[in-house]
Protein backbone atom coordinates (compact mmCIF):
# COMPACT_ATOMS: atom_id res chain seq x y z
CA UNK A 1 0.00 0.00 0.00
CA UNK A 2 2.69 2.37 0.76
CA UNK A 3 4.11 1.81 -2.22
CA UNK A 4 0.85 2.31 -4.37
CA UNK A 5 0.78 5.48 -2.39
CA UNK A 6 4.52 7.01 -3.35
CA UNK A 7 3.46 5.59 -7.25
CA UNK A 8 0.11 7.29 -7.03
CA UNK A 9 1.83 11.09 -5.62
CA UNK A 10 4.52 10.37 -7.83
CA UNK A 11 1.91 10.50 -10.81
CA UNK A 12 -0.25 13.36 -9.47
CA UNK A 13 2.76 15.81 -8.88
CA UNK A 14 4.28 14.73 -12.66
CA UNK A 15 1.16 15.65 -14.07
CA UNK A 16 0.44 18.88 -12.25
CA UNK A 17 3.91 20.33 -13.17
CA UNK A 18 3.09 18.80 -17.18
CA UNK A 19 -0.20 20.76 -16.91
CA UNK A 20 1.78 23.71 -15.37
CA UNK A 21 4.46 23.73 -18.21
CA UNK A 22 1.97 22.91 -21.13
CA UNK A 23 -0.43 25.63 -20.04
CA UNK A 24 1.74 28.36 -19.41
CA UNK A 25 3.05 29.28 -22.73
CA UNK A 26 0.62 29.98 -24.98
CA UNK A 27 -1.10 32.37 -22.18
CA UNK A 28 2.72 34.31 -21.93
CA UNK A 29 2.82 34.31 -25.42
CA UNK A 30 -0.54 36.16 -25.83
CA UNK A 31 -0.67 37.77 -22.33
CA UNK A 32 -3.50 40.33 -22.34
CA UNK A 33 -5.34 39.09 -25.09
CA UNK A 34 -9.03 38.54 -23.94
CA UNK A 35 -10.78 37.36 -27.19
CA UNK A 36 -9.67 37.52 -30.92
CA UNK A 37 -11.15 36.60 -34.10
CA UNK A 38 -9.54 36.41 -37.78
CA UNK A 39 -10.47 39.32 -39.86
CA UNK A 40 -11.95 41.54 -37.23
CA UNK A 41 -9.58 42.03 -34.78
CA UNK A 42 -9.85 41.45 -31.37
CA UNK A 43 -10.16 42.91 -27.53
CA UNK A 44 -6.94 42.84 -24.82
CA UNK A 45 -6.56 44.18 -21.31
CA UNK A 46 -4.32 46.70 -20.65
CA UNK A 47 -2.83 46.10 -17.33
CA UNK A 48 -0.10 43.87 -19.30
CA UNK A 49 1.10 42.96 -22.58
CA UNK A 50 -0.91 42.16 -25.26
CA UNK A 51 0.56 40.00 -28.19
CA UNK A 52 -0.96 39.46 -31.02
CA UNK A 53 0.84 36.76 -32.88
CA UNK A 54 0.21 32.89 -33.92
CA UNK A 55 -3.35 31.68 -33.69
CA UNK A 56 -4.21 35.16 -32.52
CA UNK A 57 -2.20 36.90 -35.45
CA UNK A 58 -4.14 39.43 -37.38
CA UNK A 59 -5.32 38.02 -40.83
CA UNK A 60 -7.76 37.52 -43.58
CA UNK A 61 -7.34 41.27 -44.34
CA UNK A 62 -10.09 42.95 -46.89
CA UNK A 63 -8.44 43.38 -50.25
CA UNK A 64 -11.22 43.67 -51.70
CA UNK A 65 -9.18 47.36 -53.09
CA UNK A 66 -6.01 46.39 -54.09
CA UNK A 67 -5.56 46.56 -57.96
CA UNK A 68 -1.89 44.99 -58.64
CA UNK A 69 0.97 43.22 -57.80
CA UNK A 70 2.79 44.66 -54.78
CA UNK A 71 6.50 44.58 -53.79
CA UNK A 72 6.61 46.65 -50.49
CA UNK A 73 4.21 47.54 -47.60
CA UNK A 74 3.87 49.49 -44.43
CA UNK A 75 2.12 48.82 -41.44
CA UNK A 76 -0.44 51.77 -40.00
CA UNK A 77 -1.72 52.19 -36.69
CA UNK A 78 -4.55 54.74 -35.37
CA UNK A 79 -5.25 54.84 -31.80
CA UNK A 80 -8.72 56.50 -30.77
CA UNK A 81 -11.07 56.21 -27.59
CA UNK A 82 -13.60 58.46 -24.95
CA UNK A 83 -11.53 60.55 -22.78
CA UNK A 84 -7.83 61.98 -22.87
CA UNK A 85 -4.90 60.80 -24.47
CA UNK A 86 -2.83 58.09 -22.79
CA UNK A 87 -1.18 60.30 -20.00
CA UNK A 88 2.64 59.06 -21.55
CA UNK A 89 3.85 57.93 -24.76
CA UNK A 90 3.77 54.24 -25.66
CA UNK A 91 5.40 51.66 -28.79
CA UNK A 92 3.80 48.90 -30.53
CA UNK A 93 6.41 46.44 -31.15
CA UNK A 94 7.58 43.34 -32.28
CA UNK A 95 5.79 43.96 -35.92
CA UNK A 96 5.89 41.44 -38.41
CA UNK A 97 4.63 39.95 -41.27
CA UNK A 98 4.14 36.48 -42.62
CA UNK A 99 3.01 34.88 -46.14
CA UNK A 100 5.23 36.84 -47.08
CA UNK A 101 7.59 37.98 -44.87
CA UNK A 102 9.60 41.43 -45.67
CA UNK A 103 13.13 41.28 -46.20
CA UNK A 104 14.58 42.95 -42.86
CA UNK A 105 12.66 43.64 -39.83
CA UNK A 106 9.84 46.62 -39.27
CA UNK A 107 10.71 49.80 -37.01
CA UNK A 108 8.32 50.58 -33.44
CA UNK A 109 5.57 52.85 -34.21
CA UNK A 110 5.50 55.23 -30.86
CA UNK A 111 2.71 57.24 -29.66
CA UNK A 112 3.40 60.00 -28.07
CA UNK A 113 0.63 62.35 -26.94
CA UNK A 114 3.09 65.26 -26.78
CA UNK A 115 3.72 65.63 -30.46
CA UNK A 116 1.35 67.23 -33.00
CA UNK A 117 1.06 64.51 -34.73
CA UNK A 118 -0.79 62.30 -32.45
CA UNK A 119 -2.69 65.34 -30.67
CA UNK A 120 -6.42 64.26 -30.84
CA UNK A 121 -9.06 61.38 -29.26
CA UNK A 122 -10.15 60.46 -32.56
CA UNK A 123 -7.89 58.97 -34.99
CA UNK A 124 -8.57 60.45 -38.39
CA UNK A 125 -5.35 62.16 -39.49
CA UNK A 126 -3.38 60.80 -36.57
CA UNK A 127 -2.52 57.62 -38.02
CA UNK A 128 1.17 56.44 -37.57
CA UNK A 129 3.33 53.82 -39.72
CA UNK A 130 6.16 52.00 -39.92
CA UNK A 131 9.18 52.64 -42.38
CA UNK A 132 8.58 50.76 -45.56
CA UNK A 133 9.83 47.55 -45.69
CA UNK A 134 10.61 44.87 -49.15
CA UNK A 135 8.63 41.94 -49.09
CA UNK A 136 9.71 38.30 -49.56
CA UNK A 137 7.45 37.92 -52.14
CA UNK A 138 4.89 39.89 -54.16
CA UNK A 139 1.46 40.00 -53.09
CA UNK A 140 -1.96 40.76 -55.36
CA UNK A 141 -5.41 40.95 -54.44
CA UNK A 142 -5.23 37.10 -54.24
CA UNK A 143 -2.39 36.42 -51.71
CA UNK A 144 -2.99 39.50 -50.17
CA UNK A 145 -5.64 38.44 -47.95
CA UNK A 146 -2.97 35.73 -46.71
CA UNK A 147 -0.39 38.22 -45.05
CA UNK A 148 -0.35 37.56 -40.88
CA UNK A 149 0.67 40.57 -38.90
CA UNK A 150 1.96 39.94 -35.69
CA UNK A 151 2.62 42.75 -33.12
CA UNK A 152 2.57 43.61 -29.45
CA UNK A 153 0.43 46.50 -27.66
CA UNK A 154 2.53 47.46 -24.14
CA UNK A 155 0.49 48.41 -21.15
CA UNK A 156 -1.09 51.37 -21.75
CA UNK A 157 -3.13 54.14 -19.35
CA UNK A 158 -6.69 54.69 -20.97
CA UNK A 159 -10.43 54.21 -20.18
CA UNK A 160 -12.72 51.28 -21.55
CA UNK A 161 -13.41 51.82 -25.56
CA UNK A 162 -10.16 52.27 -26.69
CA UNK A 163 -9.10 50.83 -30.03
CA UNK A 164 -5.88 50.30 -31.77
CA UNK A 165 -6.62 50.18 -35.28
CA UNK A 166 -4.33 48.94 -38.03
CA UNK A 167 -3.76 48.30 -41.92
CA UNK A 168 -1.58 47.31 -44.63
CA UNK A 169 -0.70 49.67 -47.14
CA UNK A 170 1.08 48.00 -50.18
CA UNK A 171 3.02 49.72 -52.66
CA UNK A 172 4.25 48.30 -56.08
CA UNK A 173 7.81 48.30 -57.64
CA UNK A 174 8.00 51.60 -59.05
CA UNK A 175 5.73 53.18 -55.83
CA UNK A 176 2.84 54.18 -58.56
CA UNK A 177 -0.09 52.42 -57.22
CA UNK A 178 -0.33 52.56 -53.51
CA UNK A 179 -3.63 50.84 -52.10
CA UNK A 180 -4.30 49.83 -48.44
CA UNK A 181 -6.37 46.56 -46.62
CA UNK A 182 -9.47 47.54 -44.76
CA UNK A 183 -8.81 48.24 -41.15
CA UNK A 184 -9.02 45.94 -38.27
CA UNK A 185 -9.35 46.42 -34.75
CA UNK A 186 -8.26 45.68 -31.12
CA UNK A 187 -10.21 47.35 -28.65
CA UNK A 188 -9.45 47.72 -24.93
CA UNK A 189 -12.29 45.91 -22.85
CA UNK A 190 -11.63 46.51 -19.21
CA UNK A 191 -14.55 45.30 -18.14
CA UNK A 192 -13.62 41.69 -19.38
CA UNK A 193 -11.97 39.27 -16.90
CA UNK A 194 -9.99 36.10 -18.98
CA UNK A 195 -11.52 33.02 -17.48
CA UNK A 196 -8.85 31.12 -15.15
CA UNK A 197 -6.81 28.74 -17.57
CA UNK A 198 -5.73 25.35 -16.42
CA UNK A 199 -2.67 26.05 -15.53
CA UNK A 200 -4.38 27.85 -12.19
CA UNK A 201 -6.14 24.54 -12.15
CA UNK A 202 -2.84 22.56 -12.28
CA UNK A 203 -1.40 24.66 -9.89
CA UNK A 204 -3.81 24.69 -7.57
CA UNK A 205 -3.80 20.27 -7.68
CA UNK A 206 0.08 20.83 -7.46
CA UNK A 207 -0.86 22.99 -4.39
CA UNK A 208 -3.29 20.82 -3.20
CA UNK A 209 -0.90 17.18 -3.58
CA UNK A 210 1.74 19.12 -1.54
CA UNK A 211 -0.28 19.58 1.18
CA UNK A 212 -1.83 16.76 1.45
CA UNK A 213 1.43 14.95 1.51
CA UNK A 214 3.06 16.66 4.17
CA UNK A 215 -0.26 16.43 6.16
CA UNK A 216 0.42 12.33 5.77
CA UNK A 217 3.73 13.14 6.98
CA UNK A 218 3.34 14.39 10.06
CA UNK A 219 0.51 12.03 10.94
CA UNK A 220 3.24 9.14 9.68
CA UNK A 221 5.43 10.92 12.22
CA UNK A 222 3.03 11.46 15.28
CA UNK A 223 1.97 7.32 14.84
CA UNK A 224 5.82 6.38 15.16
CA UNK A 225 5.98 8.13 18.06
CA UNK A 226 3.17 6.38 19.38
CA UNK A 227 4.19 3.27 18.34
CA UNK A 228 7.92 3.90 20.39
CA UNK A 229 6.09 5.01 23.65
CA UNK A 230 3.77 1.52 23.63
CA UNK A 231 6.42 -0.39 22.93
Amino acid sequence: MRFLHTVTFKGLLAAALLGLLFCSGPRIANAGVLSYTQGTGGTFDVTTSSTFTGASAFTQWDVSHLSTTYTKVKVQFAWSGPGALPASSFSITGISLAQPTTTTAFSNVIFDPTTASYSTSTFLGDILETSQRNLSSSVNKTSGANVKLSFTIPIVGVSNGWTLLTRLQFKDAPENNINSTGWQTATYDGSSVPEPGTSAIAGGLLAWIIFVQRRRRRQNGHSSVSDDHTR
